[in-house]
């Protein structure tokens, strides 16, 4: 009771806050006043309880989406949407698999109902890897519509201010098993593997939080330009993003990529690979000088209207700058090259690394121990550490105005633990749900 009383305080107060309510003066000299909790730093159980709450206000909106497509109002909807997200980072948490993962589960003193593993898995089987993709897609949305409307009292907080720079890339993840299974692919031998799932990721980039927009495992290398397009169609007419540029890796220098940058009609920068017309650039640049050409000829590129290429000289403190092969990085691009300025884009091209970071934390942190050669649990599991990924990225835009306190530390682990937490019969309604029967152009979008 005690410990009920203590939060609802704490819901009370930052509600008076966010409302901009005035504190009496009893409380004032309580230590309940604004001048008090401004000057003061946030402790732990604050910390941790706003947390939880921010949790609870992304995961209620994005739950509906990931029910397997039940019915709510079914006699054998027993578990709720909430509860897969709970179970799933309880599984990240321990590092586990889902057999192992639920018995542990059932060992703490969690809300119930826990899913069973084998349960998990029968819904999973039912689902394709579109089925998954389009759940990620509607839960995505879901969460991004709550993430505007929350920077509402605030405009200055807007983390999805426009324009919004994107990164694309792939990335692997190991495959111990058969290396025959279908959608995996060959790589260098490392950790007694040389086989690995690969896939693709479209993320916003160059701000504090960046949110992966779309996620999943490449059947073959020749599908990256395809799913660049549906990533991208889905940003711009599903999440109604307003796209600055969208920053490419030299592994992604293709014809298909390029087609469908152009088709989405936005600005991008590809590294370049030093073949053709780009050798010949890397070659006669001057040393801290940039050079640029227009209409370049690259690998088995068909296209009528060529992409321009720029030069840029790169900076000598930049990591391994004194081991290349040339002073400067090449770069495709269809802007002016002779209106913009070639030195800024190059040096914010570096914003690229973002997605790095969000993959390496998807993977490290929030992705469950995985046995299944299937592409449809492969994409599952995948996209469930990408969803407690996103919702890592709204607490932390949101956390430091909620609690009225700057720089707050705090880490996945503690953002797995709440989530854990979370009782999924008590979720509320924050919102109104994607309705998969309202989105009519989701198919075209796919």
């Amino acid at each position: 009771m005690e410990t009920a009383i203590t939060e609802l305080g704490l819901r009370a107060r930052y509600a008076a806050l966010w409302a901009g309510a005035e504190f009496p003066e009893n409380l004032r000299q309580k230590g309940w006043g604004v001048e008090e909790i401004l000057n003061s730093d946030p402790v732990l159980d604050e910390k941790l309880v706003a947390i939880k709450h921010l949790v609870e206000e992304g995961v209620a909106v994005m739950s509906p989406h990931l029910s397997f497509g039940r019915d709510p109002d079914a006699p054998a909807f027993k578990l709720p949407p909430a509860a897969f997200i709970a179970f799933f980072a309880h599984l990240a948490l321990e590092d586990s698999y889902a057999q192992t993962g639920q018995r542990t589960m059932q060992w703490l003193d969690l809300p119930a109902p826990i899913p069973a593993a084998d349960t998990v898995h029968r819904y999973i089987r039912e689902l394709t890897v579109e089925d998954v993709d389009e759940m990620f897609g509607h839960a995505t949305a879901a969460l991004l519509r709550q993430e505007a409307e929350a920077s509402q009292p605030d405009p200055t907080q807007e983390a999805l201010e426009p324009p919004l720079h994107l990164a694309y890339d792939t990335t692997k993840v190991e495959w111990y098993g058969d290396q025959s299974a279908e959608w995996t692919s060959g790589v260098l031998p490392r950790d007694n593997t040389a086989s690995a799932w690969v896939f693709a990721i479209l993320s916003i980039v160059g701000r504090d939080m960046s949110y992966v927009l779309g996620a999943l495992p490449l059947r073959n290398q020749t599908e990256i330009g395809e799913y660049l397009q549906r990533f991208l169609r889905r940003a711009i007419g599903v999440y109604n993003l307003e796209i600055g540029r969208v920053y490419l890796d030299s592994e992604l220098y293709t014809q298909k990529a390029v087609e469908a940058l152009r088709e989405a009609d936005v600005d991008f920068l590809i590294q370049a690979k030093d073949k053709g017309d780009i050798s010949d650039l890397l070659k006669s640049a001057t040393k801290g000088e940039i050079e640029f050409k227009e209409s370049v000829s690259f690998g088995d590129f068909s296209l009528a209207t060529r992409p321009n290429a720029f030069a840029w000289s790169i900076p000598e403190e930049e990591t391994g700058s004194k081991d290349r092969d040339y002073p400067h990085k090449a770069f495709l691009t269809d802007m002016d090259v002779e209106e913009h300025d070639l030195e800024g884009l190059g040096r914010v091209f570096r914003d690229r690394w973002g997605v790095e970071t969000s993959i390496r934390e998807i993977k490290n942190r929030f992705h469950a121990r995985c046995r299944a050669s299937e592409p449809n649990a492969r994409a599952f599991y995948f996209m469930m550490a990408t969803v407690l990924y996103n919702l890592s990225q709204y607490v932390d835009n949101r956390l430091e105005e909620r609690l009225y306190a700057d720089d707050i530390e705090w880490s996945g682990q503690e953002l797995l633990h709440a989530v854990r937490e979370v009782n999924p019969d008590g979720v509320p309604n924050w919102g109104d749900a994607y309705d998969p029967e309202e989105a009519d152009e989701w198919t075209s979008l796919r």
